[in-house]
């Protein structure tokens, strides 16, 4: 047989070798125990290679975990965030709505306040006896024959000398701007008397 040492032929039956002199019984036992040493440092290298492959997948569950509560946070902030613009949106035209209604009442009560003093105008016109007049000069007064709603176009053109149609567009132009034509219309229409002379 061989030396495990040396490689050199050796006797079978011999307990050490002549060539490099080491006791082969010890030799062997010493073989023994680096390969079970050998085997143990890799059986535990193994180990934390498994506890360092397991500590990392759970590190890495962990962080889906807080990436998709993340995301959750997230879709539910972006959700309640959705529902208050739709409240706000809600609350604008409800308070819309109601600004419109407020300015249709208020335009109600304007043009019933205005038909009240026409009514009260006309009857005090209709009662009252005015008396026939001396001068020549020319008076404002809403137009009996030439009107289409209450005369004052009609007036304006016939004191002015002026097409009434004229006075009407531009009436009607002034009313594009804010209604200022037809608040002009309501005030002359209170300040300008009716034409009570009979027409020629």
């Amino acid at each position: 047989m061989k030396c495990p040492n040396c490689e050199n032929a050796i006797d079978d039956k011999a307990i050490s070798c002549e060539w490099c002199e080491i006791n082969l019984q010890t030799f062997e036992a010493e073989q023994k125990a680096e390969a079970i040493r050998l085997a143990k440092e890799k059986e535990e290298a193994l180990r934390k290679a498994e506890e360092m492959r397991l500590a990392k997948e759970k590190e890495e569950a962990e962080q889906r975990r807080l990436a998709k509560e993340k995301e959750e946070e997230l879709r539910k902030a972006e959700a309640v965030k959705l529902a208050k613009e739709r409240e706000e949106a809600e609350q604008r035209r409800l308070t819309r709505e109601k600004e419109e209604k407020e300015k249709a009442e208020k335009r109600a009560e304007e043009v019933e306040f205005v038909r009240e003093e026409i009514e009260q105008q006309d009857y005090v016109n209709a009662t009252t006896i005015e008396p026939i007049p001396t001068s020549s000069k020319k008076q404002l007064t809403r137009s009996t024959t030439n009107r289409k709603i209450f005369g004052i176009c009609g007036g304006l053109g016939e004191y002015y000398n002026v097409s009434p149609t004229t006075i009407r567009i531009i009436f009607c132009f002034a009313t594009f701007f804010y209604g200022i034509g037809v608040v002009v219309y309501l005030v002359q229409l209170l300040r300008i008397p009716e034409n009570k002379m009979p027409s020629r």
